[in-house]
């Protein structure tokens, strides 16, 4: 019997891998042992085929490694027979940065230009608002002269008392105003 393995592969962070391993030989049933790093992490019997696919989800840098695929035969006589591995190599997710080179990672330059984005928005509506002052005019009751100006039909009676009130309104609201007051 000859055991062959997938080549050696290079895969990000996150994705799935599919390590196949093939033998040759007409027998019934064998026994399919996977280890990594000479450590057996997976074993199970397959009945009348020639290959069987090792399966890694969402793979991690941990799981980097030297993966072999062991086939045996217990019957009539137990025997071993080892494929030539495959090195499976897990590299970052993120784009490496390489300081000095110029090169930005465009994640970082997307969260810039965003945030410059929400700055620009921010100002621009900080400088849509202003500070108004109203002034209206409300009766004189609070002191004593308008008391005796209620009793008085004299001059000053009916004074009434002006009041500064500070507004804050959009622009827009002033601008509306003014062109139907002056249209």
């Amino acid at each position: 019997m000859h055991v062959t393995q997938s080549a050696d592969i290079r895969v990000t962070e996150g994705q799935d891998v599919n390590i196949t391993c093939y033998w040759t030989g007409n027998v019934s049933r064998v026994r399919v042992t996977w280890q990594k790093n000479n450590t057996t992490i997976r074993s199970y019997y397959v009945q009348q085929d020639t290959k069987t696919t090792f399966i890694i989800h969402n793979i991690t840098r941990e799981e980097s490694g030297k993966y072999v695929c062991l086939v045996s035969v217990d019957i009539p006589v137990l025997s071993v027979w080892t494929g030539n591995g495959t090195r499976v190599t897990v590299e970052n997710q993120e784009p490496n940065y390489r300081g000095g080179s110029g090169e930005t990672p465009w994640v970082i330059s997307l969260a810039l230009v965003t945030s410059l984005v929400l700055v620009m928005i921010v100002v621009f509506k900080l400088k849509q608002r202003q500070e108004a002052r109203v002034i209206y005019e409300v009766p004189h009751s609070d002191s004593d002269s308008a008391n005796m100006d209620k009793r008085n039909s004299g001059s000053s009676g009916g004074s009434s008392q002006w009041c500064q009130v500070d507004v804050y309104e959009s622009v827009d609201y002033f601008e509306r105003v003014e062109m139907k007051q002056s249209g």
